[in-house]
Parts: structure tokens; sequence; C-alpha cells
């Protein structure tokens, strides 16, 4: 069943929360059991995304997706929310910031009809 999470997906999330992790708060983060449910939590909303925009996410993978997402996610969330539990919690508020942040750049000062939806393809080119 392609919405269940892989093994190699999980081990994905976690090298890039982890590199992520080190960067923000110098401290490795401890995985436990308990989080297998936020990982999967977080790759079920990826999958999610990835399907409700095949276009967009045509040549990127799970860990890839998840890649942008910290990249580009809010400091903010950093500070706060940096845990599995919350990034599962807070995925879809944080995937929307940063997909309007991405787009305020190229869209300010013209109104567009819902056409151009912002996607990770804008936020790759640059």
């Amino acid at each position: 069943n392609a919405d269940v999470p892989q093994e190699k997906e999980r081990i994905e999330i976690k090298e890039v929360f982890q590199k992520h992790h080190v960067a923000s708060k110098g401290t490795r983060y401890v995985f436990t059991k308990n989080q297998d449910n936020e990982i999967d939590g977080i790759i079920s909303q990826i999958k999610q995304e990835m399907e409700e925009n095949p276009e967009q996410y045509l040549e990127i993978t799970v860990g890839q997706f998840f890649e942008l997402f910290m990249n580009n996610m809010d400091d903010w969330w950093k500070k706060n929310q940096f845990t599995t539990w919350g990034l599962n919690k807070q995925f879809r508020k944080i995937l929307s910031q940063i997909l309007s942040s991405s787009m305020s750049g190229s869209n300010s000062g013209k109104s567009s009809s819902n056409k151009n939806k912002p996607s990770y393809s804008s936020v790759m080119n640059h």
C-alpha cells in the first residue's frame, strides 16, 4: 500500500530532521519508538500534498520534500515547535506559511486567480 510509510522513508525523514536539529539547536535529537507515529504522520501528510499536486512533485522523493520543508521553515517553528510531534501537528500550517512566503515575492501587486497555486517548484528554482 503506497500510503503506508516505508522504512526507508522513515530513515530519510529522521536523517533530515536530525541534520536540521543539530544545525538549529546544536544537539542531536533522540528518537524513540514514540516518535514513529509522528514520523509516519509527517510522511502521510507529505504524500497527501504530493498526491494533490502531482505535477509539481514529479521528480522529488518524500525525503527531498521534507528537506525543502525544513530549509524553508520559519525560524519561529525551529525555536518553538522543533519536535517530531510539533512538526506533525503543525505540518499544514507550516507548509501553507512556506508556500505563501515563496509566492509573495513573485506575485506581489498582481491579483491572480487560483491557477497560480503556490508550490515547492517556485522555491526550488531559486
